[in-house]
């Protein structure tokens, strides 16, 4: 395994600091309908915290009522921002960091 033998190691990369160099890249999972944060969207992202992911980035995420599609992670009102701290909490409370 000497290939992979910092996989598991901590990094920092500028002021953000990693437990380690596993990173789940982004997908529309559409468990946001009409791009509130979810209950279910909350437990898909905390589960993969919790198997370990060190940096997790969520799927799209428009910035203006335009953009995106319907059942994307919204940011465009403050409306979305409770549920979007309850997601980033909820994450980096089981370890690891998210990101958009």
């Amino acid at each position: 395994m000497t290939t992979f033998r910092n996989l598991f190691s901590p990094i920092s990369i500028n002021t953000l600091s990693l437990p380690n160099r596993i990173v789940m890249t982004a997908m529309h999972l559409g468990y946001t309908p009409e791009g509130e944060v979810t209950d279910r969207l909350v437990d898909f992202y905390v589960a993969r915290a919790k198997g370990g992911a060190g940096l997790i980035i969520v799927g799209g995420c428009p910035v203006d009522e335009y953009g995106g599609m319907s059942n994307m992670v919204c940011l465009h009102h403050d409306r979305f921002m409770p549920g979007l701290r309850r997601l980033t909490g909820a994450v980096k409370q089981n370890g690891s960091r998210i990101a958009a």
